[in-house]
């Protein structure tokens, strides 16, 4: 996601009039935007400085673009808004509770314990020499 934002801002910078008025490449700038907000959790670094670089190119290029730039990053943030509120509602997705990183190999211990699938003695002591069951 980053490679793809990277050069969509490399070719926006460019040529700001020719990027702004091709669809494809608008609608990749905005697509990309919401998909950084969703898949990765820094997008609160980043959209402050995609919206400074909007607004920095509307006041730039005003003629020839209007309110182009601004229209992307709002668009994608009332569809970010739209998608982590009601949509994410609908689905029942849940925010990530903070908890202890799960090992791949502590992992199916995890699952036993939830479901009470009897495991072996050898099996425990091992998982508990990993991690102590009390951290689980």
């Amino acid at each position: 996601m980053i490679c793809w934002l990277t050069a969509l801002l490399f070719d926006m910078f460019d040529n700001a009039g020719k990027f702004f008025k091709s669809p494809i490449k608008v609608i990749s700038f905005v697509t990309v935007i919401i998909f950084n907000h969703l898949i990765r959790h820094n997008n609160f670094v980043i959209f402050p400085i995609l919206i400074a670089i909007c607004i920095y190119f509307t006041v730039k290029y005003y003629r020839s673009l209007k309110l182009r730039p601004i229209i992307c990053v709002a668009t994608a943030f009332v569809m970010i808004q739209i998608i982590s509120g009601p949509v994410y509602n609908a689905l029942g997705v849940q925010s990530g509770a903070g908890s202890l990183p799960i090992s791949p190999l502590v992992q199916p211990f995890r699952i036993a314990q939830k479901y009470d699938i009897p495991i072996s003695e050898d099996t425990e002591e091992f998982l508990e020499k990993i991690l102590p069951i009390e951290e689980y």
